[in-house]
């Protein structure tokens, strides 16, 4: 029994210390999300764009988001199912629906509640780590489909890119 009792604290001791409890994770400030928010908008609205945005945490959760009165009602919805795709397979939402298309065996993914194959968002990245993600949807796409919804995203990125270090 005491040998059991040791091989099991042995194996529990050898965890690597996140694995033990308390986690400490980087997440997105109220004033980051804020001055994202007023990037992204500032950006499209000088393009002549009107647009939503959604801007989710670490754990999908919406902390931020804005319909411009020009977009149209249905942008907020797709900017916060952009941005969720995003956040869950960290990658831009763009490149997600390429790979949707292109690999039979992960197609069916796109039909995971929240998710949608289309252009327009990124994950936000502390180097490689995901701590949240930004989209815009509703600013009629340019030369390649979510362009500008990716160009007004990355302006509200590029707003805090010196405290995403």
């Amino acid at each position: 029994m005491k040998f059991l009792v040791a091989a099991a604290l042995g194996c529990v001791l050898g965890l690597p210390a996140h694995a033990q409890g308390v986690i400490a994770q980087r997440n997105l400030s109220s004033a980051m999300v804020k001055n994202m928010l007023v990037a992204a908008v500032e950006f499209c609205q000088q393009k002549g764009m009107s647009a939503s945005i959604a801007i989710l945490d670490r754990s999908g959760a919406v902390c931020g988001s804005f319909r411009d009165e020009g977009a149209a009602p249905h942008t907020l919805e797709l900017s916060q199912r952009k941005a969720y795709t995003a956040l869950t397979f960290r990658m831009p939402s763009a490149d997600f629906a390429k790979r949707a298309l292109s690999d039979p065996q992960r197609a069916p993914q796109q039909n995971l509640t929240g998710v949608i194959a289309l252009g327009g968002e990124l994950p936000i990245k502390i180097g490689d780590e995901v701590i949240g993600a930004i989209s815009v949807s509703g600013t009629a796409g340019g030369a390649v489909v979510g362009s500008n919804d990716v160009a007004c995203g990355q302006a509200g990125i590029e707003r805090v890119a010196d405290r995403l270090r």
